[in-house]
């Protein structure tokens, strides 16, 4: 052959921008995560005092940041289904959710006794990893995971010392175990971000939460464990047992 001939690539260079590699034959995509909605809207009555102590959102409107002892909001927390964190929507019908701490509290001081809230959960989705997510159903997800949620900010909630120790449930980072079993047992492990200085600093805690579904389909939890990182190897550990059965094994 002609030695001065050359080849259609020039240099190592070009040979490499022009390779492609082959196309895969009978690859699996992996499986996706699953995606629980918690923005539930609904509406709650109460009778004043509410007991409710709220904060400000960024980017306007206001949650609950936590329920006083002896307040309406704290003796009907589980019955009505709120828990700090809650996002306000609206109060007796009135669009809230974009209104400053000041216009709202205005609002709440002008509304009659008992009043309508409309409320919703305020976290938008938990994401639940990809492995769990092809063994637990949509349903099972919705129903088990947030109820653990939900108690979980009812527990640190209504107690000053997890208050104080815990802080408050920002969101949830991820969900790596949940089920329930043939006898109705629930279990969930999902870890969550907690701040105890109103966001300036975060932190991630490992949560455990067993329970039971009754027999309308809702699910009832029993017993909630919650473990903290304190740094250089240390973990604390909050129990917010409700007198159940805990001798379930871990998740």
């Amino acid at each position: 052959p002609n030695p001065s001939r050359r080849g259609p690539f020039t240099s190592l260079a070009s040979l490499l921008s022009a390779w492609r590699p082959a196309p895969s034959r009978g690859a699996r995509s992996a499986p996706a995560a699953l995606r629980v909605r918690t923005a539930y809207a609904r509406s709650v009555t109460l009778a004043k005092p509410l007991g409710i102590v709220l904060e400000e959102r960024d980017g306007g409107g206001v949650r609950f940041d936590s329920f006083q002892e002896g307040g309406a909001a704290a003796e009907q927390a589980a019955a009505l289904d709120i828990a700090p964190g809650d996002r306000l929507l609206a109060v007796e019908g009135v669009d809230v959710s974009r209104r400053g701490f000041d216009a709202v509290m205005a609002l709440l001081v002008d509304a009659p006794s008992p009043l309508r809230l409309t409320v919703d959960d305020g976290l938008d989705t938990l994401d639940i990893t990809p492995n769990l997510a092809k063994s637990l159903s949509a349903d099972d997800a919705d129903l088990t995971v947030r109820a653990a949620v939900r108690e979980t900010r009812r527990i640190v909630g209504a107690s000053g010392d997890q208050q104080a120790s815990l802080g408050s449930l920002l969101r949830v980072e991820i969900v790596p175990g949940a089920g329930v079993r043939p006898d109705g047992r629930c279990l969930v492990r999902f870890f969550g971000i907690f701040t105890t200085d109103g966001g300036a600093s975060t932190y991630s805690c490992n949560l455990s939460a067993t329970g039971r579904r009754r027999e309308d389909g809702s699910t009832e939890i029993l017993a909630l464990s919650a473990a903290k990182d304190e740094g250089w190897g240390q973990t604390s550990t909050y129990g917010g047992t409700r007198g159940a059965d805990t001798t379930q094994p871990p998740l």
